[in-house]
């Protein structure tokens, strides 16, 4: 397994210099995109999502891969009012698990909701990098997959990595 661990570490190494200058190369929001896509699945991940706050309108930007009925009952919900990992996100400049922003702290009845909701949709194990602009402006990426291994392979592999190529997306995007 460490053997194996190595090989990816070092052949991953090589990729992510390439991303960060696909990213400067990238000239439409549909070429970044399509790398924001091919890097998610680089890193391991089956999904993410990428949602951006523009304070001055108002507006709240979203790209991904969450399934449309679980992105609908989420808006319809309005669960961003009672998700303890917005809760987390608002408070922190690091990325972490979904399952760490509820690890330390008491979950009601209605964060428990969206928690297990999200997972009937196969969000079941992901985490968020949060990002904070100068001012009130803010966004987060969001990385998921259906599988807990999976997602805690990758995870622990690369976290660092992807938390590096989310800040120099959110720059260009």
């Amino acid at each position: 397994y460490k053997m194996y661990k190595t090989h990816v570490m070092s052949v991953f190494l090589s990729v992510l210099p390439d991303l960060l200058n696909e990213i400067e190369a990238s000239r439409t929001p549909v070429e970044m995109r399509a790398l924001l896509e091919r890097a998610t699945r680089q890193f391991g991940f089956e999904g993410y999502s990428y949602h951006r706050y523009v304070p001055e309108d108002g507006s709240l930007n979203y790209i991904g891969g969450w399934p449309p009925e679980w992105l609908e009952r989420y808006e319809s919900n309005n669960y961003v009012d009672i998700d303890p990992v917005i809760e987390r996100l608002l408070g922190s400049v690091a990325p972490f698990t979904w399952n760490e922003a509820v690890a330390r702290r008491p979950v009601n009845a209605s964060e428990r909701q969206v928690m297990n909701e999200g997972r009937e949709f196969g969000l079941k194990e992901g985490a968020e990098i949060p990002i904070h602009e100068p001012g009130p402006g803010f966004a987060t990426f969001s990385v998921f997959s259906s599988v807990a291994a999976d997602f805690e392979a990758a995870w622990e592999a690369h976290r660092h990595d992807i938390h590096l190529f989310c800040l120099h997306f959110h720059d260009k995007y």
